[in-house]
C-alpha cells in the first residue's frame, strides 16, 4: 500500500472511532448488520480527517463507511485512495425496522460494486500524467485533484440516483481528496488494468 494512503489511514482510524477500510473492489463476505455511524470530535476534523457529516440536497447525511480502492489505468498510470460513504441515518433506521438489518449486507455489496465501476471509468476518462512541463508542480496536482473529483461525481450520479430509488436508502460516495494518490510512471497496483 502506498504510504502517503497508509498514512491518511491511520490518522482516520484514530479520529474516527472504529474505522475500518473496506476494498472498494472487493465483495463483503459476511452479512452486515447495520451501517456504524462514525463520531469525530468536530476539533479534529481538518483537511486531513473526513467531515463525519455530508449535506447532500438539503440533508445531511453521516459518514457510515471508509472504503479503500484503487485501479490501474496501464502499466503506468493508476490512481489509489479513500472513498467516504454518507447516509441518512434516519433512513438506516427506518429500513432497519421496515425490512430488517440483513438488507444492509446486500446494500454494502451494491455500493461497493457502484464505487468501484465509478473509479474504474473515471480513471480510463481522465489524463493521470499532470502536467507535462512541472508534473510534480502543486498547480498541476491541484488541476488532477480537481479533474479527479468532478469526473468522479459525474460518473457515480446516475448509480447512486437508481440505488437510492431502489432501496429508499439516501446515499453519496465521495473521494477523499487528500488520500488519494495518482501513479504516471508505473502503477503499483495488484488490479486489473481497465484498458482504453
Amino acid at each position: 500500500m502506498n504510504p502517503k494512503v497508509l498514512a491518511v489511514m491511520m490518522i482516520v482510524s484514530a479520529s474516527l472511532a472504529a474505522c475500518t477500510a473496506e476494498p472498494a473492489r472487493d465483495a463483503v463476505d459476511e452479512e452486515i448488520d447495520a451501517f456504524t455511524v462514525y463520531q469525530a470530535d468536530p476539533m479534529d476534523v481538518s483537511e486531513e480527517v473526513p467531515s463525519p457529516t455530508h449535506v447532500k440536497e438539503g440533508r445531511e447525511l453521516s459518514l457510515v463507511r471508509v472504503m479503500e480502492g484503487g485501479v490501474c489505468k496501464n502499466e503506468r498510470e493508476g490512481v489509489e485512495g479513500l472513498f467516504l460513504l454518507y447516509a441518512d441515518t434516519d433512513d438506516v433506521e427506518r429500513i432497519k425496522i421496515t425490512e430488517g438489518a440483513q438488507i444492509f449486507g446486500d446494500f454494502e455489496r451494491e455500493i461497493e460494486a457502484i464505487a468501484a465501476m465509478a473509479l474504474q471509468e473515471t480513471v480510463k476518462g481522465i489524463y493521470l500524467g499532470g502536467d507535462s512541463i512541472f508534473p510534480d508542480s502543486p498547480t498541476s496536482q491541484q488541476n488532477m485533484l480537481n479533474e479527479f473529483e468532478l469526473q468522479f461525481v459525474d460518473t457515480i450520479e446516475s448509480a447512486i440516483d437508481d440505488f437510492q430509488q431502489k432501496t429508499t436508502l439516501t446515499i453519496d460516495i465521495l473521494p477523499f481528496l487528500p488520500s488519494l494518490y495518482f501513479y504516471s510512471e508505473g502503477c503499483e497496483l495488484g488490479h486489473e488494468e481497465t484498458g482504453e
